[in-house]
């Protein structure tokens, strides 16, 4: 029926819904037939039927220019696209992404997508390992990237293949259109990337790492604290939010929201219960640089009862905040004011001033303090005044 039709450019979108029979299949695939008119495609979870129809055209999409498939099983039963897939030729692609689905021959087919802006390869399968050096080399062809995301599945992540005494290369690849880089994976598997990359105009920057969920998380990232330094873009940020989810843990920095292209560095961890702090610590102490121009720091929690919060030791709130010594105003979500102020109300003697040296307003936004918050408080600002570096509470 399409042969009816001019011969206008084609998008071609399959989305499932897991609680009914799949429904237009034999629609996706003729419209799919019509490969030299076809611009985009978007197969969001697409039963086995379509994507096995999909596969064995072995035609080339010489018009196509967005390309996002994404299965919708973690686990087991990955989708695996054959060399054959879009007839291993896409000239004029320019946004790739495949979520969860194996491509063993992606490397052959960017050698002729030389026009690609985004390359997102997100919930990696096991079965579809790609090494650094792999992932460098796929990169270092595409000469007008600017926006890539790489991920892999934390559990099944397989941390043997990785050396952690990687040699780096004499020289690294440049990749001179980049700006924004996300990645999920183990410290070492970026660590091992960035020496082999140089991002001169990266300007935007979301990181978590996400090696195991049950053991204690360990976070040693040298290169990536010498490209934040590096990074003109990250150069004063204005404002810091720490967040706790039950999953996991997070950094953001930012500028002034006034500024022209405000720029962010986001840092984070998979991790729960009692590694959260201590992940976090990690986040803030190893891997961020110095950060004199920061004056607002934001704590917020989504737990609607944190009690592990009141569990861990307190030396873990003094190294998560030990950082943000040029902080002068400090945001604290309802879940964590009690922990927060109690710890720093205890400490004596020099240590009063050693965190958070230039606080000078606490910002409880939301809060009807009640008698016990209320006692920890007026001891934290008491405790201040007598040091000389007054607070000033606003509810």
């Amino acid at each position: 029926m399409l042969d009816i039709w001019p011969e206008f450019p084609i998008v071609v979108s399959y989305h499932s819904n897991p609680n009914s029979r799949p429904r237009g299949v034999l629609n996706v695939i003729s419209a799919l037939q019509c490969n030299r008119r076809v611009c985009e495609i978007n197969l969001l979870g697409p039963p086995k039927s379509l994507l096995k129809r999909f596969t064995a055209l072995k035609v080339a999409f010489t018009a196509l220019t967005s390309l996002r498939v994404s299965s919708s099983d973690d686990y087991e039963g990955w989708s695996v696209l054959p060399d054959s897939f879009l007839g291993g030729y896409a000239p004029c692609l320019r946004s790739l992404e495949l979520h969860g689905v194996s491509f063993p021959a992606l490397q052959k087919l960017l050698l002729y997508s030389t026009d690609l802006v985004t390359l997102r390869l997100e919930r990696i399968p096991i079965s579809w390992y790609i090494s650094p050096e792999e992932m460098a080399s796929f990169l270092s062809t595409l000469t007008k990237l600017e926006e890539v995301a790489i991920g892999f599945l934390p559990l099944l992540f397989p941390w043997h293949q990785l050396t952690q005494h990687h040699v780096p290369p004499a020289t690294r690849l440049v990749l001179r259109a980049l700006t924004s880089l996300r990645f999920r994976g183990d410290c070492w598997y970026l660590e091992a990337l960035i020496s082999r990359i140089l991002l001169p105009l990266l300007d935007s920057v979301d990181i978590t790492f996400a090696s195991q969920l049950v053991i204690q998380p360990t976070f040693h990232a040298p290169l990536l604290r010498e490209l934040i330094s590096s990074t003109e873009a990250f150069e004063a940020p204005h404002r810091a939010d720490l967040s706790f989810h039950p999953r996991f843990v997070n950094i953001t920095l930012s500028q002034p929201e006034d500024m022209a292209n405000c720029r962010t560095l986001k840092l984070g961890a998979l991790c729960r219960g009692l590694f959260q702090r201590s992940s976090l610590a990690q986040l803030c102490n190893l891997t961020l640089p110095p950060l004199p121009t920061l004056e607002h720091l934001y704590i917020h929690c989504s737990f609607m009862r944190a009690h592990w919060i009141n569990e861990l030791d307190n030396t873990q709130w003094l190294e998560v905040l030990r950082p943000f010594t040029s902080v002068k105003n400090l945001y604290l979500s309802d879940q964590l004011v009690l922990y927060v102020v109690r710890v720093l109300q205890g400490l004596s003697g020099e240590g009063v001033t050693e965190v958070l040296p230039a606080l000078q307003n606490l910002f409880l936004p939301g809060l009807k303090p009640t008698g016990a918050v209320l006692k920890v408080i007026g001891n934290f600002l008491a405790t201040r005044q007598l040091s000389g570096h007054a607070v000033s509470v606003h509810y």
